[in-house]
């Protein structure tokens, strides 16, 4: 809640788990060679206040978009378009593949 605050300017409450994700598609190289894999939770939440605008200087725009108008983002496409019309009433999201076991060897 913190982070959607200081980031978005507004106030939330989660309201459900819509996914975790990492794996393929989530790992980044920096310029310099560092290698990170990311692993993220993602919330659905429920704004319940606040105003819409950074607080912390890190945000360059903040716009509400349907789905469909998506900016053309890497980092958004990482996730699986369903992720973007989630539900509170929707079970979480969950891929498996099973290339990642057989990556493990014997």
């Amino acid at each position: 809640m913190r982070e959607v605050w200081e980031e978005t300017g507004l106030k939330v409450v989660s309201v459900g788990l819509a996914g975790v994700f990492s794996g393929a598609g989530f790992s980044h190289t920096y310029p310099n060679g560092d290698q990170i894999d990311v692993f993220s939770v993602v919330f659905l939440c429920r704004a319940v206040g606040g105003t819409l605008g950074g607080r912390d200087g890190e945000t360059l725009e903040l716009r509400y978009v349907a789905p469909a108008q998506l900016p053309d983002s890497g980092f958004l496409r990482r996730y699986p378009s369903a992720l973007f019309s989630f539900s509170e009433h929707d079970a979480p999201l969950f891929v498996w593949d099973e290339g990642w076991l057989r990556a493990l060897g014997d």
